[in-house]
């Protein structure tokens, strides 16, 4: 039977409270939701943070990936301590990070004034903070003699007053082990000027100082004539300028030590 179109519509009793149920399980399921992402309950990650969790967790650790930093001291650097050491007046030649025969010259002297055995070798890093330790002025080492102090090991001359080194000169010794003797003498006499060999009569002398019969410390006609190694006759061959400052300085009487091997 049909209704008049202006009546009165009612919803049954039983809908009115399926609508209800329905509204509480809605409210109930917000609040649910709300507790779960605001409350004390970690928030479960979703898909892109977990992603970027993950990408975080495969990076390098930069303590770990990185290389190690260097922890060589800068006293490792050869090439400083031979521009130190020829702040200090020792025969290094052209300060270099190569070490050739005139680097290794005033090297093994350095050695030697700070208690360190000679030789000719390349430094070696744990030598290196003792070598740099060197500074004037120098104390002359124990066995030095107040006067010339000629290393055949090194191919060097020094000159010691007072205890204290004075200057360091470049040497060259005997060609042959023995031909310059070795031992403490004493100046006996010396020239003036250019002399000849009485033995070699080719080579020319300046103002030798004879020490031990005919050999003696001697200038010499060319630079040239200093070798990094043992060349002479005998005498020791000293630069002019180093035996023109030891003219007033080494008179008869003076003393003179070569020591050292080759």
């Amino acid at each position: 039977m049909c209704e008049p179109n202006n009546a009165k519509r009612t919803l049954p009793l039983g809908s009115s409270f399926h609508v209800l149920l329905f509204s509480i399980f809605v409210l109930t399921l917000i609040l649910s939701v709300t507790y779960t992402a605001h409350g004390d309950q970690p928030e479960t990650l979703g898909i892109d943070t977990a992603i970027h969790a993950e990408f975080e967790s495969s990076q390098p650790n930069d303590a770990q990936s990185q290389p190690p930093q260097s922890t060589a001291s800068p006293l490792d650097d050869g090439e400083n301590l031979l521009r130190h050491l020829n702040n200090l007046g020792l025969p290094v030649g052209i300060p270099s990070s190569k070490f050739g025969a005139e680097q290794l010259r005033g090297l093994c002297l350095a050695r030697e004034f700070v208690g360190l055995k000679s030789h000719r070798g390349k430094p070696q890093p744990s030598e290196m903070s003792t070598l740099f330790q060197l500074n004037l002025p120098i104390a002359a080492p124990k066995a030095a003699v107040e006067g010339l102090n000629v290393s055949i090991t090194c191919q060097a001359a020094w000159y010691v007053q007072d205890g204290i080194v004075l200057r360091v000169m470049r040497a060259t010794t005997g060609a042959r082990p023995g031909w310059t003797p070795t031992g403490t003498f004493k100046v006996t006499w010396r020239a003036k000027g250019w002399t000849y060999s009485t033995i070699y009569k080719d080579a020319r002398l300046y103002k030798i100082h004879h020490f031990k019969g005919a050999v003696g410390f001697h200038g010499v006609a060319s630079p040239s004539w200093i070798k990094t190694k043992p060349a002479s006759h005998g005498c020791v061959r000293l630069p002019n300028k180093d035996i023109d400052w030891l003219e007033t300085r080494m008179p008869p009487g003076s003393l003179v030590r070569v020591y050292g091997t080759w």
